[in-house]
C-alpha cells in the first residue's frame, strides 16, 4: 500500500469516526442526525466534572445542585480531614456546611484533559458538549494512527500496519466509544503511546505514558508494572530503572494530588473486596464471554491475540496482571456498552491479533494451515465490522445489550 492510500485511509477513518457521533440508527432502519450527548452511566458525571473545571472549580456540590443525578462524589470535611463516598456519607460531620465540600469520585486526569483542551481551543466554551465530542473523535482517531505507527516501528509493511489500525477503528468497540464521554479511549491512547515509546527504546516516555494511563484510571497501573517486569526479566536493567523512576514519580505525584484533593490516596475509592474463587471465575466468564460485556463477543478477532502473547512479554505480562484485577476486584461495568474495561487495551490486542494470525509474515501459498488461520482471522474481522459499525450507530440504546443487539432492534 502506497503512502497516498494510507493518508486517504486515515482521512476516511476520521470522517467515519466523526460521522457515528452525529448519526443514529433507528428502527426502519434509517439514519437520523443527532446532537452529541454524554449518554447515561458515568458519562454525565464526567461531563459535570468538566463543567466544574471550566468554571475554575474542583468542588462539585454546585454542579449537582438541582440535578436529578445521584452524586458521584467524595464528601470531605476539611476541618476533620475525613472523607467518604457520597452514598455512604451518613455521619453528621458530612452534612452540608462551610467545612464540607464534594469532589468527583472519578479520577480527575481525564476531566482535566478535556477541560484543558476546550479552554485552549474554545476559551469561551460556548458548546461544551460539541467540544467534548470532537475531542473524543480525535482521541479515538489518534489511537488508530498510533497503532499504525507502532506497527511500522515493528517493521511491518505499510499495508499490514494500516490493517491493524483498521481492525481497531472499524471492527471493535473502539469505534462506539468515540461516541461516549467515558475515559477508556483516552487511556487507550496513553497505553498505545507507551508501547510506541517502548518499541522506540525510550523507557522514560514509556513510564510517563503509563503514568498518564494510571492517572486516568488506577487499574491501568498494570501497564507500567508489566513493562518494568518485562525489562527486568530480559535483564535490561538500565531501561527498567529509567522506566521505574519516571513511573514512580508519576505515582507519587498522583497519590499526593488525591490526598490534597480528597483526603484519600486512590480515586475512585476502592474498598477491600476479597473474592472467593468461584466468584473470580464468574468475573472472568463475564469479561471474556458474557453476553453483555464479553470481549470475545464484541471483538471476536481478539482470540487470535492469545497465541501471540507468549512471545510478546511486554504486553503479555501487563495483560496477565490485568486479568487478575478483573478476576478479583468485581470489575464488571454496568450501564455501559460492551467490554468497557477492555477498550483501553484494544490497540495492543489489534497488534497482537495480527501477529497471532500470521498476517504480519509473507503469505505462504503452500501452507494450508497458515492460510486457514488467516482466513479464520479475516472472517472474525468481518464479523467484528458487522457488530462494531451498527452498534456505534445505535450506541445510546445498547447499554447492557448483547453484541448483536443493533441488528435485533432495527426492525
Amino acid at each position: 500500500m502506497g503512502r497516498n492510500y494510507t493518508i486517504w485511509f486515515f482521512a476516511v477513518l476520521l470522517v467515519v469516526m466523526w460521522g457515528v457521533t452525529r448519526l443514529e440508527l433507528v428502527k426502519g432502519p434509517h439514519l437520523v442526525v443527532i446532537s452529541p450527548s454524554p449518554g447515561s452511566g458515568d458519562g454525565p458525571h464526567y461531563f459535570a466534572a468538566v463543567l466544574a473545571l471550566l468554571h475554575h472549580q474542583l468542588e462539585m456540590q454546585k454542579v449537582y445542585e438541582g440535578s436529578s443525578l445521584d452524586h458521584h462524589t467524595i464528601v470531605v470535611n476539611r476541618k476533620t480531614g475525613q472523607a467518604a463516598d457520597w452514598h455512604n456519607a451518613r455521619s453528621p460531620m458530612f452534612k452540608p456546611g462551610p467545612d464540607v465540600y464534594e469532589v468527583s469520585l472519578h479520577a480527575m486526569a481525564y476531566p482535566l484533559l478535556l477541560a484543558g483542551t476546550i479552554w485552549l481551543f474554545d476559551p469561551f466554551y460556548a458548546n461544551a458538549l460539541r467540544d467534548i465530542s470532537l475531542i473524543m473523535v480525535l482521541i479515538g482517531w489518534l489511537g488508530a494512527v498510533t497503532t499504525y505507527c507502532v506497527a511500522r516501528r515493528m517493521a511491518w509493511t505499510r499495508g499490514r500496519a494500516v490493517g491493524a489500525a483498521a481492525v481497531l477503528g472499524l471492527a471493535s468497540p473502539w469505534l462506539a466509544y468515540t461516541k461516549s464521554f467515558l475515559p477508556e479511549t483516552a487511556a487507550g491512547l496513553a497505553l498505545i503511546l507507551a508501547l510506541w515509546a517502548l518499541e522506540s527504546r525510550k523507557p522514560g516516555w514509556t513510564g510517563l505514558a503509563c503514568g498518564v494511563a494510571a492517572a486516568i484510571k488506577p487499574p491501568f497501573v498494570v501497564a507500567g508494572v508489566g513493562f518494568i517486569a518485562e525489562r527486568l526479566w530480559t535483564r535490561q536493567w538500565r531501561e527498567a530503572a529509567e522506566m521505574l523512576v519516571i513511573f514512580g514519580l508519576c505515582g507519587v505525584g498522583l497519590l499526593y494530588w488525591n490526598w490534597w484533593l480528597a483526603r484519600t490516596w486512590i480515586i475512585p475509592i476502592y474498598g477491600p473486596r476479597p473474592e472467593v474463587y468461584p466468584t473470580a471465575l464468574r468475573s472472568l466468564y463475564e469479561t471474556f464471554l458474557g453476553p453483555k460485556y464479553g470481549l470475545f463477543r464484541f471483538a471476536p478477532w481478539v482470540i487470535f491475540a492469545i497465541p501471540a502473547l507468549r512471545y510478546r512479554l511486554d504486553i503479555g505480562i501487563s495483560l496477565a496482571f490485568y486479568v487478575l484485577v478483573l478476576a478479583y476486584v468485581r470489575p464488571i461495568a454496568s450501564t455501559c456498552y460492551g467490554p468497557r474495561f477492555w477498550v483501553a487495551f484494544l490497540p495492543w490486542l489489534a497488534i497482537a491479533a495480527f501477529e497471532g494470525s500470521g498476517f504480519t509474515k509473507p503469505f505462504n501459498l503452500n501452507g494450508f494451515s497458515a492460510r486457514l488461520k488467516q482466513l479464520g482471522f479475516a472472517t472474525l474481522v468481518i464479523l467484528g465490522v458487522l457488530i462494531a459499525i451498527p452498534d456505534a450507530l445505535h450506541y445510546y440504546e445498547l447499554f447492557e445489550w448483547p453484541a448483536t443487539a443493533a441488528w435485533m432492534r432495527l426492525w
